[in-house]
């Protein structure tokens, strides 16, 4: 999943960290972070998540 994807996010990871995607309130995915939090919304660009699975 992309940076310019992620509209907002909820709670606090690291790098390397196991994520939940969701998009209108259902999970649709679980993938490995690969930017913290804030970086995903200032970028706007890049790599944010690796989905491992989705729904």
């Amino acid at each position: 999943m992309f940076a310019v994807g992620v509209k907002s996010y909820d709670g606090h990871w690291v790098i390397g960290n196991q994520v939940v995607i969701k998009q209108n309130g259902k999970v649709t995915g679980v993938g490995i972070a690969k930017m913290d939090p804030e970086e995903m919304i200032s970028m706007g660009r890049g790599l944010a998540v690796e989905v491992r699975h989705h729904v």
